[in-house]
Parts: C-alpha cells; sequence; structure tokens
C-alpha cells in the first residue's frame, strides 16, 4: 500500500479522497469494472483488469476500504488503484484524478501544472476487433461524434471500448465476432437512422463482450448496450440489432450466452420488443432469464439514461429484474398479463389444421402433445406429414424437427416432403411430375422450415438434445416424432412398461411447455382383430401399444381410420381428446372425412359436411 503523506490542509486531494470516495464504487461506476457482491463477507469479486484471467481472483473489501488480486499480487487502496490501472506514479495526482472524474479539482490542476496530463482512457478490456477497427479507422472518434454521444449520455471510455468511431458528420459502430470485424453500422448525425454496409453479415453487437461469462445483459441496439455499460459498469451486455433479428442472430447470441447462469432480458418495452424478449426467453431457457421493466415511458435503458433518472434509473432497474417463475411455483402476477388478454379477447384457439372441416374439432398450438395412432396402412403418418407441411406453408412461425427412424433412406422421406410442399409428384408417373425449377424452389422453401432429427441411438433424451438445437439455431417451433414404437427404449431394470412411458411422455411434454413448441407423437396400436364383417374396428387411445399412458398425457387425441376393402372410401378422422375447450372438440360418430391423393401425398376435404 502506498505510503501516503499526512494531509496539512482541508483541500489535501489525498485527504479528499481517503474521505469522500468508496473503492468499491469508484471501481464500478469509473473504472466500469464488473464485480459481484458476496454478501456474508462484504466483499466484491471480479476478473482482475491487469491481467488476463478466467476465473476471479480480484476482490474489493468494503470494510477495509482495499482491493487485492490474488493473479498478479496487485493489491492496495482507492489511490493505488487508480495509480495501477492509469501508470501514474504520484499518489497525489492519483488522487487529483479521482477527483476530477467527480468535477472536483480543476483548481487542483491549475495548482499542479507540473504533472502530466492524465490518460483520458482507463483501462478496460479491448478486443482485438476494436484495434483492428481503429487501425481500419484512423480519424478515431471525432469531437462532433464525441460530442453527439455525449448528448445520449455516453462517454468517449466506453465508446472507445466499444470500437466507436466517427468523423465528420457521421458515427460508426463495429460488429464483432470471435475477434474479426463483420460489419460497420453508421449514422450520420444530422439525421436519424442506422446503416450496415451493405451484403455482409447482421450479427448482435457485443458478441466477444460475453463469451464465457456468467451474467449477461441482453438489450436491443447499440445505443442501449452503451447506455447500460455507462451507468452500470458492466461489460457483458448484448445488443440485438433489432426487434427482428434474424435466425443467425439468435443462434449467435445463443451461442455467446451459452456459459451464462443468468441472463438479464432488457429490451425495449414497446409491442415488437415484447415479442423479441418472449423469443429470446423461448430459446434461451425460462429458467435462466431475468426481465427488466423499464416502464412505458422512458422505454429503453438510453431513454432512462438522458431521462431525470440517469444512471442510478439505469441501474434500479436492471437490479430489479424479475426472474421468470420457477417450474412449479406461481402467483397471480405471474400470469396477470395473460390474464388481462385472456379477459379482453376471450378463449383463442390454435392455428388452423389446413383442413376447414377439421378446424371445427381440432386446431393446432404450441405447448401441447398431441399423439396420433391408427392401424397399420390407415395413412397416419402421412398431416401427419401432410399437416407439418399445412402448416410450414400457412407461417413462418412454423417450422419443423421431424424424427422418423421408420422413413429410411433419408432422401425418400424428403422426397415426399416435395410432393407435399409443390403438389406434383416427385417420381416419374402418368401425371406430369415437378420440372427442375420447381424442385429448386422447392427445396429452397423446405431447407429453411423442415429438419431431420436422426440421432445414432435415437433414445428420447438423444432427440430432445438435437431438436433443442434446431430450436435455438433456426427457431424451430414444432417435433413431430414418427413414431414412438421404433425409437429406442430400453427401460431401466424393476420399472414396469407403464413407469416407463409416463417418464418419458413426461420429458416430452416438459420440453414443449418450457420451450414453447407443439409435438406430435405417432403411436402404433396393439394388434388390432378383425370384426364380423372383416374390417378392423375404429382403434383408441386405450390401444396403443405400451401404456395407457398416452390417452393419460397427451392433450389432443386423434385417431386415423380407414377401410381398406375399399380405398375409393375416404380416410376418417377422429378427434378423440380434446384438453381445453378452445382447441376444438370430440367428433363422436360423425368423424373428419379426407381424401387422400397417393401421387402428391396432399389430402382434401370431401364435399359433403
Amino acid at each position: 500500500m502506498v505510503a501516503l503523506p499526512k494531509p496539512n490542509e482541508p483541500s489535501d486531494p489525498i485527504a479528499q479522497v481517503k474521505a469522500t470516495v468508496r473503492i468499491e464504487k469508484y471501481a464500478m461506476e469509473k473504472m466500469g469494472l464488473v464485480l459481484k457482491l458476496r454478501p456474508a463477507t462484504l466483499e466484491w469479486w471480479g476478473c482482475c483488469p491487469f491481467h488476463q484471467e478466467q476465473t476471479p481472483s480480484f476482490h474489493i473489501r468494503e470494510k477495509h476500504e482495499d482491493f487485492k488480486c490474488f493473479g498478479c499480487g496487485k493489491g492496495g487502496d482507492v489511490i493505488d488503484l487508480e495509480m495501477a490501472a492509469t501508470g501514474e506514479t504520484n499518489p497525489r495526482v492519483a488522487a487529483e484524478h479521482i477527483l476530477a472524474e467527480y468535477g472536483q479539482g480543476p483548481e487542483l490542476f491549475a495548482k499542479n501544472a507540473m504533472y502530466p496530463e492524465r490518460a483520458k482512457v482507463r483501462l478496460m478490456p479491448e478486443s482485438e476487433a476494436a484495434r483492428k477497427h481503429y487501425e481500419l479507422n484512423p480519424a478515431g472518434l471525432s469531437e462532433a461524434a464525441a460530442t453527439w454521444l455525449a448528448g445520449r449520455g455516453i462517454s468517449r471510455a466506453v465508446a472507445i471500448r466499444n470500437g466507436v468511431t466517427g468523423e465528420k458528420n457521421a458515427i460508426t459502430f463495429a460488429y464483432v465476432n470471435d475477434g474479426d470485424l463483420v460489419n460497420r453500422q453508421t449514422r450520420t448525425l444530422s439525421a436519424k437512422g442506422f446503416r450496415f454496409e451493405v451484403g455482409k453479415p447482421v450479427i448482435p453487437f457485443g458478441l466477444d463482450d460475453c463469451e464465457g461469462q456468467p451474467e449477461v445483459v441482453i438489450v436491443e441496439g447499440v445505443m442501449d448496450k452503451l447506455s447500460v455499460e455507462e451507468a452500470t459498469g458492466r461489460t457483458a451486455v448484448l445488443a440485438m440489432p433489432s426487434a427482428t433479428p434474424s435466425s443467425d442472430c439468435y443462434a449467435l447470441a445463443c451461442e455467446a450466452v451459452k456459459d451464462a447462469t443468468k441472463i438479464i432480458v432488457a429490451v425495449d418495452n414497446d409491442e415488437p420488443g415484447g415479442k423479441l424478449r418472449d423469443e429470446l426467453i423461448r430459446r434461451l431457457g425460462a429458467d435462466r432469464c431475468w426481465v427488466v421493466d423499464w416502464g412505458e415511458v422512458p422505454k429503453d435503458a438510453n431513454e432512462v439514461l438522458m431521462s431525470q433518472y440517469g444512471a442510478d434509473g439505469v441501474r434500479a432497474r436492471i437490479e430489479k429484474a424479475t426472474p421468470m417463475p420457477v417450474e412449479g411455483v406461481f402467483t397471480v402476477d405471474d400470469s396477470w398479463s395473460a390474464i388481462e388478454r385472456l379477459y379482453e379477447d376471450g378463449l383463442v384457439p390454435g392455428d388452423s389444421t389446413g383442413w376447414a372441416k377439421l378446424d371445427r374439432f381440432y386446431t393446432v398450438r404450441k405447448q401441447q402433445l398431441t399423439v396420433i395412432t391408427g392401424t397399420p396402412g390407415s395413412g397416419k403418418s402421412v398431416w401427419a406429414d401432410a399437416l407439418v407441411m399445412n402448416l410450414a406453408q400457412s407461417s413462418w412461425e412454423w417450422k419443423f424437427a421431424i424424427c422418423s427412424p421408420e422413413m429410411q433412406p433419408l432422401e425418400r422421406h424428403w422426397a415426399q416432403f416435395f410432393s407435399l410442399a409443390a403438389g406434383q409428384p416427385f417420381s416419374k408417373g402418368p401425371t406430369q411430375r415437378m420440372d427442375r425449377e420447381t424442385l429448386r424452389q422447392t427445396k429452397e422453401f423446405i431447407h429453411d422450415r423442415l429438419f431431420m432429427v436422426l440421432p445414432e441411438e435415437p433414445t428420447v433424451d438423444a432427440v430432445i438434445e438435437k431438436f433443442l438445437w434446431t430450436h435455438r439455431r433456426h427457431g424451430v417451433g414444432g417435433l413431430l416424432l414418427d413414431p414412438w414404437n421404433e425409437m429406442d427404449h430400453s427401460r431401466p431394470n424393476g420399472m414396469s412398461e407403464t413407469e416407463y412411458c409416463n417418464r418419458e411422455l413426461r420429458k416430452i411434454k416438459r420440453v414443449g411447455w418450457n420451450y414453447g413448441v407443439w409435438i406430435g407423437l405417432i403411436a402404433h396400436t396393439t394388434k388390432m382383430y378383425r370384426d364380423k364383417d372383416g374390417k378392423y374396428p375404429v382403434p383408441t387411445l386405450y390401444d396403443i401399444n405400451g401404456s395407457a399412458a398416452f390417452f393419460n398425457k397427451a392433450d389432443n387425441g386423434i385417431v386415423v381410420w380407414r377401410d381398406k376393402s375399399n380405398e375409393l372410401l375416404p380416410s376418417e378422422v377422429h378427434v378423440q381428446k380434446v384438453r381445453f375447450q378452445e382447441i376444438g372438440g370430440l367428433t363422436g360418430d360423425s368423424p373428419v372425412k379426407l381424401r387422400h391423393d397417393k401421387v402428391t401425398g396432399r389430402y382434401w376435404e370431401t364435399v359433403d359436411w
């Protein structure tokens, strides 16, 4: 620790610092260090700013007003901390620097003109890509750009650490991934609107700042990232490029925060921001997400920073972020927004199946498990596929992962989906097949909407793991398992088949609920026997091979039946279970009848109702 000279007068800068400046606040608010409090000992811990490390070894003791790094050995009081950060060797000048940060000390600099001017930029981590960015932009941050940023509450130090440059009448933000400069976003100071470089990928801002960090804040837009850092000292802040980012942006964000155990979602408080918030939580997992409420006015981090609330308002709102509900524990507040929507809009049905007659009895909603069964050869595997295609063609929100061990080789199954999508046969035959251009266009359509999932050993856990990858990477909102009976079911010794089915179906339902996805499960029946007329009876969900759990666990249950003695007759769709009335209802003795086109695989409704 520095041996401090005895103060001789009240204006002594060292005495002023010792009497008024708390080391932990100075470290976080002025130097930008990211520290976490251990309440039991009143110690703040974080990674040391003076050397590279992964495990935090730097700590500040509130009671003793000192710091120590067990990695590099640096330590002392707040003046020692300032000296280590700036390279200053004179403790009096270091104290003057500290006072200047709080607007107290211009006269002290006048009295001590012999001391060199302090460094304008503090010691804060700077990415290699930011350095490259400055090499390509030697003008750095112009006074006009710095003034524009200052008008929005952003200091020069925070801007420079984030690779922000500006010259003439524009300001530029560097978008970096893994140390490489990927794109730039430029704004003319005299006009609104940000523009990216044409033809280059648009990615989140701050990816490298968040890599490997245990706690991350996600905001909407670069100015909000700078605002959070300015107000809180946090550098692990990720800015989505807009409220409607691409799948690649979501994927990069998920990858960057994969090690985080706490993710604070602090996007804009407006309708687009709400959709972005919900999608981030869906992809990242609600169990590690906290949500910030900025308020209606102001509605984001930068607006709060520039308002009467200032930096304290930004910090307070982030500190008050509320965790997403813990599974199985709820209060009415957790559902209040949904309750209000339900009160205003009523019970809302699911999405259309693509067949108006069937929609009267069954619609498709995410977070539900639908079990589909039928006798062999009834066509259950073929809305299941047709249903998936109808939904995929109806909305970008419907993308599917399909696990179908029976349908091998994969190219044959893909060919079936090509016919469904194009409405033309894939193979040669009496009916005109799709031409090469249709084949190409159909491939482009299918590429972004359907994904085949086929682990080497298709256990429930393995399928879920692969599905969640497609969910996070591509925003997939539906999973079709076809069929249950062909998956690998090696149940533990001593566990009954019923216990096993209940356990595995609970896993599947939990995935659907936690990640907001629809799950369709096709399951074969036990051996069915013909009646006196030589026809198979219509099975029920209780006839599924294995356990009554398929009826009990399903939210919805559908049975497909066809009179195989007469191929001209339509298939019958029997809806035998619907958990929620707004989704549909039971068909009873009046099944929905659909005709099947063997050439294209499509189904269409019969004329009669």
